[in-house]
């Protein structure tokens, strides 16, 4: 086990990939379930897009939950330097392969929000999520995580 310092891009990718980006998942998830309200949507989204969000199970919105708060606990530890971020982010890439692969395959996304919101967005969420679970593996094979 190597006891060298994290560099640089260990810091930027900590940070902006795992505490910002996860932090706003987080954000986003909180408001979206706990405190938007039915007026608040109509100002933001169609009647269509309010009927979509509305069919989708409940599991979805625990799975959001699950992938977007073990995303940033995860991140905060590899902040911190400690190995129970790599399988916090394992469990937050399991939760948004399953969140966003229901969404892109098994919805009509595309028809009602376009194929960005449907397919774009949900692919760089699986990408940052793949980047910080391998990412913070490798910080644990070089001995940066305690």
């Amino acid at each position: 086990m190597s006891t060298s310092k994290p560099n640089a891009l260990f810091w930027i990718i900590a940070i902006v990939f795992g505490i910002l980006w996860n932090a706003y998942g987080v954000y986003l998830f909180v408001y979206d379930t706990f405190l938007a309200t039915p007026e608040m949507y109509a100002e933001i989204y169609s009647p269509e897009q309010i009927a979509f969000m509305d069919s989708l199970p409940s599991w979805y919105t625990v799975v959001y939950g699950i992938a977007t708060i073990t995303g940033l606990l995860g991140s905060i530890c590899l902040v911190l330097k400690k190995r129970l971020a790599v399988p916090l982010l394992g469990i937050s890439l399991l939760g948004v392969l399953i969140n966003m692969c229901y969404g892109m395959f098994f919805t009509n996304s595309a028809e009602i929000n376009g194929a960005f919101l449907a397919y774009g967005m949900p692919l760089i969420v699986i990408v940052i999520a793949i980047i910080l679970y391998y990412y913070s593996k490798g910080a644990a094979q070089k001995g940066w995580l305690t």
